[in-house]
């Protein structure tokens, strides 16, 4: 009888401990979009290599968070023979 509610404990307690990593993990990703979009707030274009020291995100982060703002555009310039030379971010209008 004991151990049955102890595992229900952990049961419970284990779920709780889930919900509380998954709220923080939307409101970390909320934040990282809010930061995101703000930065772009001034700038027109502005590249991936300024965007990382001054959000101090990782390349990862910052696409994550481009992909769940719906106000945000990603463009390429081109290098030669059509490599990708810099990836740019503005908000659309």
């Amino acid at each position: 009888m004991a151990l049955e509610a102890l595992a229900d404990l952990a049961a419970i307690v284990t779920a709780a401990i889930a919900v509380v990593a998954y709220g923080k993990y939307r409101f970390d990703r909320r934040t990282a979009t809010a930061r995101l979009e703000s930065a772009l707030q001034t700038d027109s274009n502005t590249y991936m290599d300024e965007l990382i020291p001054r959000l101090r995100m990782t390349e990862a982060e910052i696409f994550e968070a481009a992909r769940a703002s719906k106000r945000l555009q990603i463009g390429i310039d081109g290098g030669p023979a059509s490599i990708a030379a810099k990836l740019w971010f503005r908000l659309s209008q």
